[in-house]
C-alpha cells in the first residue's frame, strides 16, 4: 500500500524528474522510501548518490535507470527542502 507521502514522491520522480513511468517510479519510492517525505528527513547526500549508481549499474534492462547528474542534484534538493523546511517549521 503506497501512502500519500510516497504518491508524492513517485510523482516528483515521473512528473519534475522525468525518470520514466509510474510504476518505475513507484518501485524506486517502494523500495527506498518506505517512510515516505519522513525519509528524507534523516538522509544524507552519500545516501543518494549511492542509491543513483545502484540504479545506473544494474544489468537487467528493465531495472536500469539514468537519472543523470541534473536529476541526482534536484533529489538532493529535494531533500535539502525537506530538511530545511522540518528544521525551520519545529519551534
Amino acid at each position: 500500500m503506497v501512502t500519500i507521502s510516497q504518491h508524492a514522491i513517485s510523482f516528483i520522480l515521473d512528473i519534475e524528474l522525468e525518470l520514466g513511468d509510474e510504476a518505475t517510479c513507484n518501485c524506486i519510492v517502494e523500495e527506498n522510501f518506505p517512510l515516505g517525505l519522513r525519509e528524507f528527513k534523516v538522509m544524507e547526500d552519500s545516501e543518494i548518490n549511492s542509491m543513483v549508481s545502484r540504479y545506473e549499474m544494474m544489468r537487467d534492462e528493465n531495472q536500469l535507470i539514468k537519472f543523470g547528474l541534473t536529476h541526482t542534484r534536484r533529489l538532493k534538493g529535494l531533500m535539502n527542502y525537506v530538511q530545511n523546511f522540518t528544521r525551520t517549521d519545529n519551534p
